[in-house]
């Protein structure tokens, strides 16, 4: 069996699983919170809009895997 290359960053879904990504809309509010943005300010540092932000927040849709890249970007997450 071959391994996914995950150097693009993709291991951000398998990290989070199908499990989180339930519940990532959540996190991602409190991240934002824990980090003193609003909506409009986080939604144009990962290049979204606030409204597609706020239906992900509250879980009416999951990111995009760039979405989620970004979100890692702008974190700093590893």
């Amino acid at each position: 069996m071959i391994s996914p290359d995950l150097s693009d960053g993709r291991d951000i879904y398998y990290l989070i699983g199908c499990e989180m990504m339930i519940n990532i809309g959540p996190n991602i509010r409190r991240l934002r919170k824990l980090n003193n943005m609003n909506q409009v300010e986080f939604s144009s540092k990962i290049g979204i809009s606030q409204g597609n932000l706020s239906e992900i927040e509250q879980g009416n849709c999951n990111p995009s895997f760039d979405t989620l890249l970004a979100i890692k970007k702008q974190f700093n997450f590893k």
